[in-house]
C-alpha cells in the first residue's frame, strides 16, 4: 500500500515537475519585438536568434546586402526567431519590427525585412512603400515557394535564406533607384500658380500706385505701429508651434507598406 502511495506521489510530483518546466519553455520562446537586436547596431544586417545560419552565410548575406545599399540606397533586414508567439501572427511581428528599426531610407522607404520562424514553420518578406511595386505580394510569395520551402522542409536553412535573398537583390538591383514621377497635370498646375501669382503680383503693384497717389491727395494720417513685445510674441508663439510640429514627427527610417508575402513549410 505504501509502495503504491510512494509510486503515485512520485509520479505526481513528475508530472507537475514537466508541466511546469513546459511551460516555462513556452514562455521563453514567447519572443517580442523589443527583444530582437537591431543588426545595424553592429553594422550589419543580420540577426540570427534562432541559431540557424553558419558564419559563413551570415558572412556572405551581410555582403550581399551592403552591396547593394552602396549600389542604390536600399536596406534588407534578414531576421531569424524561434516563434513569434509575442504577436498576433509572424505577419504581425514582421510588420511591427520592420516599422520599430524603420528598415530603408526615411525619404525614399526602400527598405525590405526577410523574417523565418522556425517555430512557426513560416518565412515572412515585408516590404516598404518605395519598393511595393518592384516586389509585388505575389512575386514575394513565389520567390519564397521556388527557393525556400523545398530547402525548410529539409532543414536546411542556409541553402533557402540564401537563395531568397539572393533573389530580392537581383530584383532590386535590376530596378531603377526610386524616385518621385511628376505627371503633365501637375506640370499644368504648377504653371498655373505661376500665372496666378504673377497675375496677382501685377495687380498689387497697381495698387499700391493707386493708393499712393490717393494718400498724396489725402491728409496723411499717423499709422499704428505693433509693439515690439507682441512681434515677440507672436514669434515666440510660431517657434513654439514650430518645435511642437517637429518633435511630433518620426525621426528616421522607412516605413512598411504593409504589403509582402510569406510561405509555410
Amino acid at each position: 500500500m505504501r509502495l503504491r502511495q510512494a509510486f503515485g506521489i512520485s509520479c505526481g510530483t513528475l508530472l507537475a515537475t514537466g508541466i511546469a518546466l513546459a511551460a516555462q519553455t513556452t514562455l521563453a520562446k514567447a519572443i517580442e519585438v523589443g527583444d530582437v537586436p537591431n543588426p545595424r547596431q553592429r553594422g550589419g544586417w543580420v540577426t540570427d536568434m534562432a541559431d540557424i545560419l553558419s558564419p559563413a552565410t551570415e558572412t556572405e548575406l551581410n555582403q550581399l546586402i551592403s552591396d547593394l545599399e552602396a549600389h542604390n540606397g536600399t536596406e534588407i533586414a534578414v531576421v531569424t526567431v524561434s516563434d513569434t508567439a509575442g504577436a498576433a501572427s509572424p505577419k504581425a511581428f514582421v510588420h511591427e519590427l520592420f516599422n520599430t528599426w524603420g528598415v530603408g531610407k526615411a525619404t525614399v522607404n526602400n527598405g525590405v525585412v526577410f523574417l523565418v520562424s522556425v517555430g512557426d514553420r513560416r518565412a515572412e518578406i515585408e516590404t516598404g512603400y518605395g519598393v511595393v511595386k518592384i516586389l509585388p505580394d505575389q512575386r514575394v510569395t513565389a520567390l519564397l515557394k521556388q527557393r525556400a520551402v523545398p530547402r525548410f522542409k529539409e532543414g536546411d536553412y542556409d541553402r533557402s535564406v540564401l537563395p531568397v535573398t539572393e533573389g530580392i537583390i537581383t530584383i532590386l538591383e535590376d530596378s531603377t533607384p526610386y524616385s518621385p514621377v511628376i505627371s503633365p497635370l501637375m506640370d499644368l498646375s504648377n504653371g498655373i500658380k505661376v500665372l496666378i501669382l504673377a497675375g496677382g503680383g501685377v495687380l498689387a503693384f497697381f495698387a499700391r500706385g493707386l493708393q499712393k497717389d490717393h494718400h498724396e491727395r489725402t491728409v496723411t494720417l499717423p499709422r499704428k505701429t505693433r509693439s515690439s513685445s507682441s512681434n515677440s510674441s507672436r514669434s515666440s508663439s510660431r517657434s513654439s508651434s514650430s518645435g511642437r510640429s517637429s518633435s511630433s514627427r518620426r525621426s528616421g527610417g522607412g516605413r512598411s507598406g504593409g504589403s509582402g508575402g510569406g510561405a509555410s513549410w
